[in-house]
This record gives C-alpha cells, structure tokens and sequence, in this order.
C-alpha cells in the first residue's frame, strides 16, 4: 500500500481509499490499484456524475468524449451497497480494469479515460489535495 486516505463528502464520509503499487511507490508509469470501500450506498447514477464531473474539471470539454464514457460506465459500474469495495487497476498497456468486491466487472482500453478517472484522486490539482496527499503518502 502506498496510502489511504477518506473522501469526506455532504457532512458525512463517503469512502475510504486506498493505493497500492509495486513495493508501495508509486509511479504513473507503471501498474498499480486504487480501492475505494464505500461507507454509505450509493447509486450507479451518482458516481458517474460525480467522476464526470471531476473530469470536466480537468478540462475535459468533449461532450462526445464524455458522453461514450459516461456510457461505458453505464455498462460496467453497479449500483455500491454500503461496505462494497471498487477497484481500479491500471496498466499501462491494457489501460483499467474495474473490480467489485474483488470480483471483475468491466475494463476500458481508453488511455484517456483511465487516465482522466485516475486523475481525479492523483492529479497535482485534485479536486481534494488532502486525499491526494494520504494515497501518496506526501507529508505537507
């Protein structure tokens, strides 16, 4: 594990995530996972607006772009039950692979979606620096 860290969200905790990689460093360049175990349910619906939504704050203004990933997304994200976990693991050349509950759901080959959804938490301007810092580790 390189870090972990909560997303904390409408007065109240969201999800606890955590990042793994290969002897506990991470590097953009290489695999690695990122778990988010939520602490409340949660629809489908809802985590696809809000990572299109940290999406577009990263510039990302291509509503076709976007549309073909909120819609693949559609087709791999289920609805989270409070205690379920959703992973992502990213490789480089295969791009991510979705689990839930360790159990595989969905996978993109788009390196520009699996680079834009792992921004959100790992970004130098993520929407939440105080996550960013607890998954990299990075003392303030």
């Amino acid at each position: 594990m390189v870090g972990q860290g909560r997303l904390h969200l409408f007065f109240s905790d969201l999800y606890e995530a955590r990042l793994y990689a290969e002897n506990g460093v991470y590097d953009k360049k290489a695999p690695f996972a990122l778990q988010l175990k939520y602490l409340r349910a949660i629809s489908k619906e809802k985590i696809i607006d809000r990572i299109l939504d940290e999406m577009s704050a990263q510039g990302i203004d291509d509503d076709e772009v976007l549309e073909r990933w909120r819609n693949d997304m559609l087709e791999i994200f289920p609805d989270i039950k409070k205690g379920s976990t959703l992973s992502g693991l990213y490789t480089p050349q295969q791009s991510v692979v979705f689990f839930k509950d360790g159990k595989l759901i969905g996978e993109s080959a788009d390196q520009d979606f699996a680079r834009a959804y792992f921004n959100i938490w790992l970004r130098e301007d993520a929407s939440d620096p105080e996550l960013r810092r607890a998954l990299l580790s990075i003392s303030e």
